[in-house]
C-alpha cells in the first residue's frame, strides 16, 4: 500500500494538504500528530514524518478500526486499501453491501459473518469490492483531476488483493 502512496507530494488542488506516505495534514491534525515537538500539527510534521511512523498510523488509524486481521487476506487487502483512500466509513458501507451485510458503516461481527460466507469464493467479494470502489471514485468530482491515478491504485491492489484468495 505505501507503493501506492509514495513519497512527499505537494499538491495545492489536494484538500488533505502536505502528504507524505500517504499520511496528510489534514488526517495528521484529526489525530494530533506532533512530530517535531512544537504542539501543533502543520506541514512540517508531515515533511518530518518516517515510513515507519506512517505505517504505525496506518495500523492504528486504518487496519484495527476496519478489523483487517479478522479477515481473509485478499478482502483484508483491498478493504485496507479503500479505507485509506476513500475513507473508512465509506469503505466499511461498500463492503458491508458487497458482502450482503446492513451497511451502518462499522465492521462488526455481523460484516465479518457476512464475509466469511463467501469462503471459497473470496476472489469473487474481492472483485464485486473493486468494482464498487471503482463506481465510488467515477462518481467523485475530483475524478477528472486525480482519476487516472487512483484507477492505477485500485488495479494494483485488486490485482494482489486476488492473488492472496488462491
Amino acid at each position: 500500500m505505501l507503493a501506492h502512496e509514495g513519497g512527499l507530494a505537494e499538491d495545492p488542488n489536494d484538500p488533505g494538504g502536505v502528504t507524505n506516505f500517504g499520511i496528510s495534514v489534514r488526517f495528521a491534525g484529526s489525530v494530533q500528530l506532533d512530530v517535531d515537538g512544537d504542539g501543533r500539527t502543520s506541514g512540517e510534521d508531515i515533511r518530518a514524518l518516517t515510513r515507519e511512523q506512517a505505517t504505525k498510523l496506518y495500523f492504528e488509524h486504518f487496519w484495527q478500526p476496519l478489523r483487517c486481521a479478522e479477515m481473509p487476506a485478499g478482502v483484508a487487502l483491498i478493504v485496507f486499501d479503500g479505507g485509506v483512500n476513500q475513507g473508512q466509513r465509506a469503505i466499511a458501507r461498500l463492503v458491508q453491501r458487497a458482502a450482503g451485510a446492513s451497511d451502518d458503516g462499522v465492521i462488526g461481527r455481523k460484516t465479518l459473518r457476512a464475509i466469511r460466507l463467501w469462503d471459497g469464493r473470496y476472489a469473487d467479494l474481492v472483485d464485486e469490492i473493486a468494482a464498487r470502489r471503482a463506481r465510488r471514485y467515477a462518481q467523485t468530482w475530483k475524478f477528472e483531476r486525480y482519476g487516472l491515478g487512483w484507477m492505477r491504485r485500485l488495479m494494483g491492489a485488486h490485482g494482489t488483493a486476488r492473488s492472496l484468495t488462491a
